[in-house]
């Protein structure tokens, strides 16, 4: 059905494009941009890279599903301040193999 798949994209598309977005605009807004730069790794360019592509269609594609975008948002939001607050904490191992675990299939990932 429409709605579930709304959900769905929302979540796993549309989320890790703002989550792209959100990042660089973070990164644009700290002092030392050229020590930021020279810094910059895979990791950074690997999860920025959807920021890349053409802002007018996902302009389009955000406001014609932000309700679900919103709501998706709001779960991540949720994650990563759990996920901040166990930093120092013996409980982080344990949510960072949790997602590696669940990951690793989707990919073939070992």
């Amino acid at each position: 059905p429409a709605a579930v798949h709304d959900a769905a994209v929302a979540l796993t598309s549309h989320l890790p494009h703002l989550i792209a977005h959100a990042l660089v605009q973070a990164v644009m807004k700290r002092p030392n941009p050229k020590v930021l730069r020279a810094l910059m790794a895979g990791s950074f360019r690997d999860v920025t890279r959807v920021a890349s592509v053409d802002p007018e269609q996902w302009v389009q594609i955000f406001q014609a599903n932000a309700r679900n975008v919103r709501k998706a948002s709001r779960l991540f939001q949720r994650e990563l301040r759990r996920l901040d607050a166990e930093l120092s904490k013996p409980a982080l191992r344990a949510a960072l193999k949790k997602s590696q675990a669940y990951r690793a299939p989707l990919f073939n990932v070992l």
